[in-house]
């Protein structure tokens, strides 16, 4: 039997056993809802702005078009809630459990998601410019069509996560684990991807230019079209037989490893020593 979803005159609100009445749904904006039990409750709609929901429990809830700007999420629970078409812009969604989430089509403007888990999670055509999402878990993420123009993913497990056609001009994504990741038509210009690993990574028409690829891993990636004009692949991690489906300048090729050698050489034995990432770099981020 379905569990129906619980409206606001039944759920707890913290653990003082306070409870609110379907009259306050419109005084939400910067409650105290710390800690609340708020489990397939339906706030579709509500204003939760500047809204204290931090270790709230709000799985599988519906907040469909809600408005939680500068809400504070931290450590919250919200597995497998509905988030579509709705404002966190400035959110704290430090530490968050969003694992198979909806938050498609939401404006996620400089939200954070430092350290949340967002395995799974939908936000396609989403707008995440200048979000920061340091150390997440983005495995399995849809992103499809994101704006994601100076977001920083440092440090970021988005293996398999799908970015194709997304934006991500300027952002910041040194040390990534990208493995996997498809970044079909993606824009790329300029931005940071130093030492991050994008083995056996979908780079078809991916837009590089200006990019700083400096001990990136690009081994088994799918190159094909991919535009790398300007970028800096000092260092970088090439598969010989992959290096033909893309144009480098004689710079470029003097700059890039393959596994046994720093030169353009062909591959006898993979690389199996571990990359380190520079302090300096990640003191960057």
């Amino acid at each position: 039997m379905t569990a129906t979803p619980k409206r606001l005159e039944s759920f707890t609100v913290n653990n003082s056993g306070r409870s609110v009445s379907q009259s306050g749904l419109a005084q939400l904006q910067a409650a105290d809802l710390r800690d609340a039990d708020l489990r397939e409750a339906d706030l579709y709609t509500a204003c939760l702005a500047e809204a204290n929901l931090s270790g709230a429990n709000l799985s599988r809830a519906d907040l469909g078009e809600c408005d939680l700007s500068k809400a504070n999420l931290r450590f919250a629970n919200l597995q497998e809630v509905r988030l579509r078409e709705s404002n966190l812009q400035d959110a704290n969604c430090q530490d968050t459990l969003l694992y198979k989430a909806n938050l498609s089509r939401s404006c996620l403007h400089r939200t954070n998601f430092n350290r949340a888990k967002l395995q799974e999670a939908d936000l396609h055509e989403s707008d995440l410019t200048a979000a920061s999402c340091t150390r997440s878990n983005l495995v399995g993420a849809s992103l499809y069509n994101c704006q994601m123009q100076g977001a920083n993913l440092c440090m970021a497990n988005a293996c398999m996560a799908n970015f194709m056609r997304a934006s991500l001009n300027h952002s910041i994504l040194i040390g990534s684990n990208l493995i996997s990741a498809n970044f079909y038509s993606t824009q790329l210009q300029e931005a940071d991807l130093s030492w991050a690993d994008l083995r056996e990574a979908t780079l078809c028409g991916a837009n590089f230019r200006g990019a700083d690829l400096r001990g990136a891993d690009l081994r088994w990636a799918n190159l094909r079209d991919a535009d790398f004009t300007d970028a800096d692949l000092s260092l970088a991690l090439f598969s010989v037989t992959h290096l033909q489906e893309i144009q480098l300048s004689p710079q470029q090729i003097a700059q890039i490893r393959t596994p046994d050698s720093d030169r353009y050489s062909t591959i006898s034995k993979p690389l199996t020593a571990p990359v380190r990432i520079p302090l300096a770099d990640l003191g960057r981020a």
